[in-house]
C-alpha cells in the first residue's frame, strides 16, 4: 500500500463563524434581559431572552460538533489486495486505482 495523500477534515475555519453567531445571539439575549428589567414588560423581553438563550445553546452544540475532527483518511494505491489489512483499514471509496481508506475505529 502506497500513501498518496493524507486528508484531514473537520474543525477548520469554523471558530470565527461560530464566534460571530454566539456574539449575535448573546446580544439578543442581553437585549431581552435588559428590556425585561427596564420596562417591566415580560412578554417581549422574555421572548427575546429565551430565544437568545436557546440560540446560544444551539450555537455551542453546533460548534462542538463542527470542531470534532473526523477520522484521518488516506488516499492510497493498493498494489496487492490480498495483503491489504482489512482489520486495520476500511475502504471508504474508490476512484479508479486510488482508494480512500481510514483506520477502523473500535
Amino acid at each position: 500500500m502506497e500513501i498518496l495523500n493524507t486528508v484531514n477534515s473537520g474543525g477548520e475555519g469554523g471558530a470565527l463563524f461560530f464566534g460571530g453567531m454566539v456574539a449575535a445571539f448573546a446580544l439578543l439575549f442581553f437585549t431581552g434581559a435588559i428590556y425585561c428589567i427596564r420596562d417591566k414588560d415580560l412578554g417581549f423581553g422574555v421572548l427575546l431572552t429565551v430565544l437568545g438563550a436557546g440560540m446560544l445553546l444551539l450555537s455551542y452544540l453546533a460548534f462542538v460538533d463542527y470542531t470534532t475532527p473526523d477520522p484521518v483518511r488516506y488516499e492510497v494505491l493498493i498494489t496487492d489486495m490480498s495483503a491489504f489489512d482489512t482489520e486495520k483499514y476500511e475502504i471508504i471509496e474508490q476512484r479508479g486505482k486510488v482508494f480512500v481508506v481510514q483506520e477502523v475505529v473500535e
